[in-house]
């Protein structure tokens, strides 16, 4: 049982690390885009996006900020798949 433990603890460790990779790798393409965008552009892609979420630059704001945790949740469970 002891063996069976630490491998799950294991697997679950490096899903967790490959989760914060992911979610640093997101940040680091999102302020590579907000920084490397004019300003104009950035606040009428974000409004473009908001729309088709059904409001307008703030819902944009959103969407952009909840990609890196939305990338680690989908980076943790593929990586716990994957060592399975």
């Amino acid at each position: 049982h002891f063996i069976q433990g630490n491998i799950m603890n294991n697997i679950k460790f490096r899903a967790m690390r490959a989760a914060g990779i992911g979610c640093f790798v997101m940040l680091a393409i999102i302020g590579f885009f907000v920084f490397t965008t004019p300003t104009n552009e950035l606040i009428d892609f974000l409004t473009e996006i908001g729309q088709m979420a059904g409001g307008r630059t703030t819902i944009g704001v959103f969407i952009l900020a909840s990609l890196p945790p939305f990338t680690g949740f989908i980076c943790y469970y593929f990586w716990k798949w994957v060592l399975k």
